[in-house]
């Protein structure tokens, strides 16, 4: 099965999922992405958790709306004490793998958490957090920024990776090599790319803007540049 196909697939299981969830009593909004690849989310009260529009949730993550361990106080001390809350995923937001999200949370629009985060609280709009448990790392355009500055790198080390393993580099069309197209291509809004800019119309002036930018006249010329050793 190629590369594409294999996404293909795995796109319609996620799309399978939220339908589920839906169906469970969980609040979904549009073009939200949920993994169920080793993924727990707590329906036990699926009225408790709030996702919106243009979130992807990796494989792995977890999501609380209660907590038993307070069952260890009731026969300690034969004290009943609840322990719940929701959780409330906001518009735009990527949650990394193997994510922890507790009760009483709201994680607010625009917002990247990294792999392997615990994450309780409220997380403000704009930002990038990561860690157990979960911190601020970065504004949304310092990451962004940063993320431009590897681009050329990046994609020389793919192809490179590539051409180590097959002897030959890979073709323009390269699965891999697609977010990086914008360094020698003018870009079509493909399949892949029309969800991550279907409610973002500001990006798309953004991303012709990068093409009248673009370091390489073709791919020719980009292949021409990466030393072979």
């Amino acid at each position: 099965m190629n590369l594409l196909k294999r996404y293909k697939n795995h796109k319609l299981r996620k799309t399978n999922y939220v339908k589920y969830l839906r169906q469970k009593g969980i609040s979904i909004g549009d073009n939200t992405k949920i993994s169920n690849e080793y993924s727990i989310i707590d329906l036990q009260a699926p009225f408790l958790i709030t996702i919106g529009n243009n979130v992807f949730l990796t494989s792995g993550h977890t999501i609380l709306t209660h907590d038993y361990s307070r069952c260890v106080i009731s026969r300690a001390s034969g004290n009943v004490l609840g322990f719940g809350g929701p959780v409330i995923i906001k518009d735009n937001v990527f949650v990394g793998m193997h994510t922890t999200i507790l009760p009483n949370t709201i994680i607010e629009e625009n917002v990247i958490i990294g792999a392997n985060s615990l994450v309780k609280g409220h997380l403000e709009s704009g930002f990038v957090y990561a860690g157990n448990p979960a911190k601020k790392i970065c504004s949304l355009e310092d990451y962004e920024r940063k993320r431009e500055e590897k681009q050329i790198e990046e994609a020389k080390t793919i192809a490179l990776e590539y051409f180590k393993k097959y002897k030959k580099m890979p073709d323009e069309k390269f699965y891999e090599l697609y977010d990086y197209q914008w360094l020698w291509s003018d870009i079509t809004i493909t399949d892949r790319f029309k969800n991550d800019f279907a409610t973002n119309k500001n990006h798309i002036a953004e991303l012709f803007m990068k093409q009248k930018q673009r370091p390489y006249k073709n791919y020719e010329d980009f292949i021409k540049a990466i030393s072979i050793k």
